[in-house]
C-alpha cells in the first residue's frame, strides 16, 4: 500500500508517471458513467451523495465543506451502506484513491487497501479507508474520490447490490412555493439537464409536472421534452429533493432554460400542427443550438464565444423574420443559403415545409459593435444561411477566437 507523500510525489512528477488510459483501465472523470445514482440509506430515504458505476468498478465523490449545503454531505453514510451491503454479500474489493491529482496514476500505484486486510465492521472499515486515504497527508480528514473495484459484479447488478431500497414515500421537499435561490440554482447544471433528459427518454414521466404548453425542448433523435418537466429532474438529480413547477420559473433567461441549452439542447415553440419557421420564436430558437458535442465543449471553454451564441438568440427577432421573407420575396418563396460557394438546393432535398426549417438567420455583425444604447440591427447585419454553412461560420469564429 503505497504512502501518500509518495503519491503525492508522483503528483509533481505527472511527465514520469503520465500512462495512457488504455495501461491504466481508468477513465478521466469526465467521462460518461455507466450509471450515477444517489445511496438509499438503512431508512430508505436517499443519502446526498454522488455514487457512480463504471463497469465493475464503483465511484464515490468526494465531499467538500463541513455544512449541510457543501457538495456530497452525505458521504460518510453512504460509503458505510455501501461497505455493509458489499460485506453482507461476502464480495470481495480493492479500494482506489480516485482524486483528480492522481487519476493519471495507474491503478496498482493508487491502491488503499481491500477486503481481505481491513476490519470487518462497517464502521471500523470506514476509519480505516479514511486513514489510509489521508496516510501522510496535511489533511486527516478529507473525505477523497474513492473507486472501489467489485469482484463478480458490474453495471446494474453493482448498482442493485448496493444502492439499498428506497422508501415508496416522497422524498424530503422544499415547500411547494418556496423559489429555488442562487444556490440551488448554482446546484442544478448541463450534466443534471442531460441525466434528466435520458430519465425522460427511458420512460419517467415526471408526474409531478404537466405537458409543456408553449415551447418543447428538441433532445436526441428529434425527440421533444417539456421544459419544466426536464429541469424538474435536473433539479432532483442535483439537489436531491421533489422538485415541483412552483419552485422555478421557466423561459428564455431563466435559469430553467439557461441550463436546458448550456446542456446543448435547443428550445423551439410548441406549435400545434406544423411548425411555423417563419415565427421569431422559431428562429430565435434555431439560432441558439449547439451542433455536437465538440462544439458545446469549446462553447463552454470560452466565454466569449458563449456570449456570441446566446446574444445572436436575443438580439432582434424581427429582423430575422423579416430577412426571412426578403429571401424567400426575391427567390420566388423560397430560402436560399447566402454563403459563399454553397449551392445545394435543399427544396429538391426536402419537401417545402421541410426545407424551410433547414435555414438559420445569422448576425455578421459582432455584438461589441452594436451594443451601444440605441444601436439598430438592420437587414444588413444578418444573412440568411443553411445549417450546415451556419455550422461552418460558428466554428470559424471558435477558430478565430
Amino acid at each position: 500500500m503505497p504512502a501518500l507523500d509518495t503519491l503525492n510525489n508522483k503528483r509533481r512528477e505527472p511527465q514520469r508517471y503520465a500512462v495512457s488510459l488504455a495501461k491504466t483501465g481508468v477513465s478521466r472523470s469526465t467521462r460518461r458513467m455507466d450509471h450515477t445514482f444517489l445511496i438509499a440509506g438503512d431508512d430508505g430515504l436517499l443519502l446526498r451523495a454522488r455514487v457512480d458505476i463504471d463497469g465493475s468498478d464503483l465511484v464515490l465523490h468526494s465531499r467538500s465543506g463541513l455544512k449541510a449545503d457543501g457538495r456530497n454531505p452525505d458521504y460518510r453514510p453512504a460509503l458505510e451502506a455501501i461497505l455493509k451491503r458489499l460485506a453482507a454479500r461476502r464480495a470481495a474489493f480493492k479500494a482506489f484513491l480516485d482524486s483528480r491529482p492522481f487519476a493519471h496514476l495507474p491503478l496498482a500505484d493508487r491502491i488503499i487497501g481491500n477486503s481481505s486486510n481491513f476490519p470487518s465492521d462497517p464502521a471500523e472499515l470506514f476509519r480505516a479507508i479514511l486513514r489510509a486515504m489521508n496516510a501522510n497527508s496535511s489533511s486527516n480528514g478529507s473525505y477523497r474520490r474513492l473507486r472501489i473495484q467489485v469482484e463478480g459484479l458490474s453495471g446494474v447488478a453493482l448498482l442493485l447490490a448496493v444502492r439499498g431500497t428506497p422508501e415508496l414515500r416522497p422524498k424530503p421537499v422544499r415547500p411547494r412555493h418556496d423559489r429555488f435561490g442562487p444556490k440551488e440554482v448554482q446546484g442544478i447544471g448541463p450534466d443534471h439537464v442531460r441525466k434528466a433528459a435520458a430519465r425522460m427518454l427511458a420512460g419517467d414521466r415526471a408526474p409531478n409536472f404537466a405537458p409543456s404548453t408553449d415551447y418543447d425542448v428538441i433532445v436526441e433523435a428529434g425527440r421533444r421534452l417539456a421544459p419544466k418537466a426536464l429541469y424538474g429532474l435536473a433539479a432532483e438529480e442535483g439537489l436531491a429533493l421533489e422538485a415541483f413547477p412552483t419552485h422555478f420559473a421557466a423561459g428564455f433567461g431563466k435559469p430553467c432554460f439557461t441550463a436546458i441549452e448550456e446542456a446543448g439542447y435547443s428550445i423551439v415553440p410548441k406549435i400545434e400542427g406544423e411548425d411555423d419557421p417563419d415565427s421569431p420564436d422559431a428562429d430565435r430558437a434555431q439560432d441558439s443550438v449547439l451542433n455536437d458535442d465538440e462544439e458545446r465543449s469549446w462553447a463552454e471553454g470560452d466565454m466569449r464565444i458563449v456570449s456570441h451564441l446566446r446574444n445572436e438568440r436575443r438580439r432582434n427577432s424581427a429582423v430575422a423574420r423579416e430577412k426571412r421573407k426578403a429571401v424567400k420575396a426575391a427567390n420566388g418563396g423560397r430560402l436560399v443559403c447566402e454563403a459563399e460557394g454553397c449551392a445545394i438546393d435543399w427544396y429538391e432535398v426536402y419537401p417545402d415545409g421541410i426545407a424551410d426549417a433547414v435555414f438559420e438567420i445569422h448576425h455578421t455583425t459582432p455584438l461589441h459593435q452594436t451594443a451601444e444604447e440605441g444601436t439598430v440591427t438592420t437587414l444588413a447585419d444578418v444573412v440568411c444561411l443553411c445549417a450546415s454553412c451556419h455550422r461552418a461560420e460558428h466554428r470559424r469564429l471558435a477558430s478565430a477566437n
